[in-house]
């Protein structure tokens, strides 16, 4: 039988970045509160410098692609202090453009999956 309601990938998409920025707050919040340590090391001054320069579009790049470097992006937010604010207003509009593409291919999937086993 096929699946009787799969919720719509946008509405997926934008629920899903929602929780998942405010999870990237703790790396933000590890970004402002470790910035006189983080902030005097070599690497460190390197992502307050690229963060004070490209700081938005260094965010949304590093949101709206998967990668496991996240959770840097947070880290160098905060340290470089990026106001709140806009941290989560980029990092949702990155999120969300993620995780809707995601969902889409993942839906994709399930209607490619059930049309092959004949559902």
């Amino acid at each position: 039988n096929p699946v009787p309601y799969v919720p719509q990938p946008v509405t997926i998409g934008v629920v899903v970045a929602a929780g998942s920025v405010i999870g990237e707050l703790t790396g933000y919040s590890t970004g402002v509160g470790g910035r006189a340590v983080i902030g005097n090391s070599r690497i460190g001054r390197i992502l307050v410098t690229l963060m004070r320069r490209h700081g938005t579009l260094t965010v949304f790049c590093v949101a709206a692609v998967p990668n496991p470097l996240i959770d840097v992006g947070g880290i160098a937010a905060g340290v470089a202090g990026m106001s709140m604010r806009r941290f989560m207003t980029v990092m949702l509009i990155g999120k969300t453009i993620n995780y809707i593409t995601v969902a889409y291919i993942v839906s994709s999937g399930i209607q490619s999956l059930q049309q092959l086993l004949g559902a």
